[in-house]
């Protein structure tokens, strides 16, 4: 049986299905609404505030459940009447002391960001930071006036994703923070498609003392990262522009390895293994590590190769490092060589001598997708390179995704324990058809 019924959404109306006498308990009531407030709030928390609203229309046990669920999340466009729905509904009816997590995906329009919008926006992250939200992420397209005063001063926010654009439309909006941030218990920090000078960004972390992890997308005036202020970062993740006027970041990211030399665990993304490379290449001296646990984002060709034999060499102390391919092309070849010839470099004698093994870019992908044109040999070749370069490793774990298709992938399986010796390698499947595969090779287990 069904019946159409209207929520507290602001009069958003939803069709119910009532539950069925299978589903219910012999108390009368179904099973799901049997429980506690606490542990339906917690199932609301996954999903979109706007269908955890609709919940209210399904009897009266619901009718106030979602009132105090500890999580909000809206995806909304500036243009119909969203923002003035979602802030009515929440000055009305939510009522949470905490939140664990605020999410909010806003898109202005663009021939018209008016003002009132932007106070809907900066209502609803007032109401997060009044809430002391654990975990904020705020994707605003098209706007750049919408963060409060209060933003910038939070002592509650542990978790940060901002993002002021698209990645690849390179509208990006600026963001100058108050004079003061204060964040001092932020521990993981991503901006996103910023225009976001190097003044700004050291304003920032200035005020994190705390911080673990950055993650650097898009901020294309980003010329130079100061980490002295950031004693216990231990991940950096840096995508983006790789040029500045007629020169390569490589200067900046060998700077960033030395602030992270004393860390005990370091993940390494697949453009700054590409710059590494280049200051490897023009024979930059690299800081010995201190890293046990060393976690590579990459792709399987030779412009990361001469950067991830110098770390590991430069890693006495390495004890498990995690390999995840992906499918990412990087800086094209063409752009790579032709920095390597600005600095009095011969291309081809670079990579013949130490890296003809490995692949081009070119070689490997297409379309920004890699085809079938990545091989089993050069994993292969990747790996030896790893066990080579990482003689004290106790763990090797290799994820591959979807890198190869399934031929070359059971080419791999049946070539691993060959060249593996003692070494615990374990290869993370691409597939449910290929866990048989896993399973039954010698020395190779599924997790």
């Amino acid at each position: 049986m069904t019946k159409r019924v209207e929520s507290e959404s602001n009069g958003i109306s939803t069709t119910v299905r009532s539950p069925s006498h299978r589903s219910r308990s012999n108390g009368g009531s179904d099973f799901i609404s049997s429980l506690p407030d606490e542990v339906l709030q917690h199932i609301l928390s996954y999903i979109p505030t706007e269908y955890a609203v609709r919940t209210s229309a399904l009897s009266k046990r619901w009718k106030h459940v979602w009132r105090e669920t500890p999580s909000l999340s809206f995806h909304c466009h500036t243009w119909d009447h969203h923002p003035v729905s979602i802030s009515k509904t929440l000055a009305s009816f939510f009522t949470a002391p905490k939140l664990t997590s605020f999410h909010i995906h806003v898109t202005f329009n663009p021939n018209n960001s008016s003002l009132t919008s932007s106070s809907h926006v900066n209502s609803w992250i007032e109401l997060a930071l009044s809430r002391e939200a654990d975990k904020i992420s705020l994707v605003i397209i098209g706007s750049d006036n919408v963060l409060p005063d209060l933003f910038f001063t939070n002592s509650s926010v542990k978790q940060l994703r901002l993002a002021l654009g698209h990645r690849g439309s390179y509208d990006y909006r600026n963001m100058i923070p108050k004079p003061t941030v204060v964040w001092t218990s932020l521990r993981n920090l991503s901006l996103e498609c910023f225009s976001l000078p190097d003044e700004s960004l050291a304003n920032i972390l200035s005020g994190c003392p705390m911080l673990e992890s950055l993650v650097l997308i898009n901020c294309p005036k980003l010329g130079h990262l100061d980490l002295s202020n950031s004693p216990k970062l231990t991940s950096l993740n840096y995508v983006g522009e790789t040029t500045r006027g007629d020169g390569f970041h490589q200067d900046m990211v060998l700077k960033m390895l030395q602030k992270l030399q004393n860390v005990e665990n370091l993940t390494i993304g697949p453009i700054v293994l590409q710059l590494l490379s280049v200051a490897e290449l023009c024979g930059l001296p690299f800081p010995q590590l201190q890293a046990k646990s060393l976690t590579v984002t990459t792709m399987v060709v030779r412009s990361v190769i001469p950067s991830l034999a110098r770390l590991l060499q430069n890693s006495p102390g390495l004890q498990k490092i995690t390999l995840n391919t992906i499918s990412y092309r990087g800086i094209p070849d063409a752009e790579f060589n032709r920095h390597l010839r600005k600095q009095g470099l011969n291309p081809d004698g670079c990579w013949r001598l130490e890296y003809g093994d490995f692949p081009t870019t070119k070689q490997t992908y297409s379309h920004c997708v890699v085809a079938t044109r990545a091989k089993s040999k050069h994993v292969v070749s990747f790996i030896k390179l790893v066990l080579q370069h990482s003689k004290a490793v106790d763990t090797v774990v290799l994820r591959l995704g979807g890198y190869l298709n399934a031929t070359e992938y059971e080419k791999l399986l049946r070539m691993v324990p060959t060249f593996t010796g003692n070494k615990n390698v374990r290869t993370r499947g691409q597939g449910k058809r290929l866990l048989n595969v896993l399973k039954i090779t010698p020395r190779t287990v599924c997790v």
